[in-house]
């Protein structure tokens, strides 16, 4: 499998990798360690003047293609408070990976306030494509705006911005474009009216979404969710009154499965931050066999709710606290940076 997904993706990737030098051996267009925002101009109208924020890193080499995070914030917000929350775009997490923030669009729905979204909830027009718009953005900052390497490009999110995240890797346009995913208490659409989920027996059976067009070889999957976490359920259900989600477990064993792995035996770690934080792991790793924690899952505790799971103050004061003071007794961001740094799309 690993013959064949290493073809695949390097036709990907040729032409990518071919122009991606057009943005090294060029200065730095914004000053390293600060927030911008910027548009997106395409010949696309469904995609014109779409904006996104971006952070360079203290070790941005103009000369050398550099590692990428594409950060998906939630439901209503924008890339500065998905700024905050993930602490990607702060050097005490991240030196050297470039991290850009896209923005959704914002709509409604009868009897719901306008906010913005991405693409996956039942109730958006079929014509709604977030994906084209990411892949447009990818080629702007891998062909024109940057010095990046594509072959290390991640996508992360919280929430609705986790599902996205889940979308690009089971989408044939994205998935080989995408070394590793890292949703953090994901809204995984599983396009359902929510009275259909409304009960324990029928959230337990909620179907995990479709990935029909997940790329040959395996993806990493890194996951975060909250026991306490009562907007996408842990257990599966109703989620923001539109939609259903499944049990968050299922959804990680399906990973596992995906990838090649046996679902049904992870190990188990207890992390000594306590609040029964525990991460779970997949594939064997011994003797040249499954890659242990090729998919990882992370409850980060009893009590986390619906947060990103940190130590630190993302009130704006952006400062690491001590354990128990922030929605989390660690630092979810420093478990993401390392599971990304082991990979790259082969």
């Amino acid at each position: 499998m690993h013959i064949i997904c290493n073809v695949l993706n390097a036709l990907v990737l040729a032409t990518v990798a071919t122009a991606s030098s057009s943005g090294c051996g060029v200065a730095p267009p914004i000053p390293l360690g600060q927030r911008h925002n910027a548009t997106l101009s395409s010949a696309d109208l469904a995609i014109n003047n779409r904006t996104f924020m971006y952070w360079l890193p203290p070790n941005y080499n103009p000369a050398k293609p550099n590692p990428l995070i594409l950060s998906f914030h939630g439901g209503g917000v924008n890339g500065d408070r998905q700024a905050d929350q993930d602490s990607f775009a702060d050097p005490f997490f991240n030196q050297d990976h470039v991290v850009v923030y896209p923005q959704g669009l914002v709509a409604g729905a009868a009897g719901v306030e306008p906010i913005t979204v991405w693409q996956g909830i039942r109730l958006l027009p079929c014509y709604w494509d977030d994906v084209a718009f990411v892949l447009a953005l990818l080629d702007h900052l891998e062909r024109e705006l940057l010095c990046i390497d594509p072959t290390r490009v991640y996508a992360a999110g919280k929430s609705m911005g986790g599902g996205l995240s889940d979308i690009l890797a089971c989408d044939a346009r994205s998935s080989a474009r995408f070394a590793a995913i890292a949703p953090v208490a994901g809204s995984y659409w599983a396009r359902l009216d929510p009275r259909l989920c409304s009960t324990p027996d029928s959230a337990a059976a909620v179907p995990v979404p479709a990935c029909p067009g997940k790329r040959a070889c395996p993806m990493p999957v890194m996951a975060f969710h909250g026991r306490n976490d009562t907007t996408a359920p842990i257990g599966g259900g109703p989620i923001t009154g539109l939609d259903c989600m499944p049990p968050v477990q299922r959804w990680v064993e399906t990973w596992a499965a995906r990838d090649g792995l046996d679902p049904s035996s992870p190990s188990a770690e207890k992390l000594p931050s306590g609040d029964n934080a525990t991460v779970y792991r997949y594939g064997r790793g011994d003797d040249g066999g499954e890659e242990k924690g090729l998919v990882t899952f992370v409850m980060p505790g009893d009590h986390v709710a619906h947060d990103w799971p940190t130590t630190v103050d993302y009130g704006g004061t952006q400062r690491v606290l001590e354990p128990g003071q922030g929605p989390a007794n660690f630092n979810g961001t420093a478990m993401i940076m390392d599971f990304f740094r082991k990979y790259k799309t082969p």
